[in-house]
């Protein structure tokens, strides 16, 4: 008995290979396209997380003020809290660090727009011998916030009342702060915190 066999034509490799190329080719794309889009939701996630954390930061903050004015100079005092339309500082009490528990320590908290970046400066020496040491004498500053478009505060008074500035005279301070922060890739976003004083 003789068996015959038949072979693949060269036209039927042809077609074979041509299908398995055009399988490979939908398959990398669809690979590619998933891959972009996880390092998109990844970065959106890391984006999404410095949010929460400097907004964790901040009503952190705003949670420990003290009615304590500070001194600048011989004759000159600043507020417990003062603040403007994109800036705003503030006596602090405890000492922010999650690995401690709550401490003694007064601090000035100050925080502020520079180049994009809400910015938190802070310093342990409540009081300077004169108001131009005033500024200089915050002796930490870190990024809270990046990409910032656009910062604006506004401050509650005790009858309701908003204002977009708080003078700070002797100890008053704000019922809440409004910040509306305009986020690079995400838009405007509103927070009101309310401020509870020690």
């Amino acid at each position: 008995m003789r068996y015959h066999f038949r072979a693949f034509s060269l036209l039927e490799l042809l077609v074979a290979l041509a299908l398995l190329a055009t399988i490979t080719a939908i398959a990398y794309a669809a690979l590619t396209s998933v891959q972009r889009s996880n390092e998109r939701a990844r970065g959106e996630l890391t984006r999404l997380k410095e949010l929460q954390v400097g907004m964790h930061v901040l009503a952190d903050d705003l949670s420990m003020v003290v009615r304590r004015s500070v001194a600048e100079g011989y004759d000159t005092t600043r507020g417990a809290f003062v603040g403007y339309e994109a800036s705003f500082e503030f006596s602090r009490a405890g000492a922010l660090d999650p690995g401690r528990e709550l401490s003694a320590t007064l601090s000035r908290v100050a925080y502020r727009l520079k180049a994009g970046r809400l910015m938190r400066r802070s310093r342990f020496a409540m009081d300077s011998a004169n108001e131009s040491a005033n500024d200089a004498a915050f002796t930490t500053e870190q990024v809270q916030i990046s990409g910032i478009q656009t910062l604006g505060v506004r401050y509650m008074g005790k009858s309701g009342e908003w204002s977009s500035h708080w003078d700070g005279v002797d100890v008053a301070l704000p019922r809440a702060v409004e910040l509306v922060l305009t986020v690079r890739d995400i838009g405007d976003l509103r927070r009101l915190i309310l401020v509870d004083a020690r």
